[in-house]
């Protein structure tokens, strides 16, 4: 990619880190050995996307570090990222991310808003005719440990 210079283009860019620190996410909850490294490299991924200049960026890297608060068993940055990402995936019409965020944030929260969050995040996936979500949410949203 960057051969051909497609990492010049800040959407690639974007994009490609997202998928990369999603990936270390998604072994970092399966791999506690290797978690404290997995979870830097996510880190250093979503530091790179915050200084994209997309403003929906940086709700990416706001996941990206929710995510990585969990695994570190920080419940309350967790929770704080969360929110602030579901908010600006609203305000820039990412439903799919915004679901997901909001479908992790449930299972942090619990009570009322446990039930609230999961009946808006299952009215999402059933009006887009999404077959799988969990598969959906662990692929947007890895990381989060149960």
């Amino acid at each position: 990619m960057r051969g051909v210079l497609l990492l010049r283009i800040e959407t690639v860019r974007i994009r490609c880190l997202d998928m990369r620190a999603r990936c270390a996410l998604a072994l970092a909850a399966e791999r506690p050995a290797e978690r404290a490294a997995l979870l830097a490299a996510a880190e250093r991924d979503a530091r790179s996307i915050a200084r994209a200049r997309s403003p929906w960026a940086t709700h990416l890297a706001q996941l990206l570090r929710a995510s990585a608060a969990s695994l570190r068993g920080d419940r309350e940055r967790a929770t704080r990222l969360l929110r602030e990402a579901i908010a600006g995936f609203e305000s820039a019409q990412m439903a799919m991310h915004a679901t997901a965020a909001r479908h992790r944030l449930a299972a942090i929260v619990g009570g009322e808003e446990q039930r609230t969050l999961e009946a808006q995040t299952w009215a999402w996936m059933r009006e887009q005719g999404v077959a799988d979500a969990e598969a959906l949410v662990s692929v947007m949203a890895p990381g989060f440990l149960r």
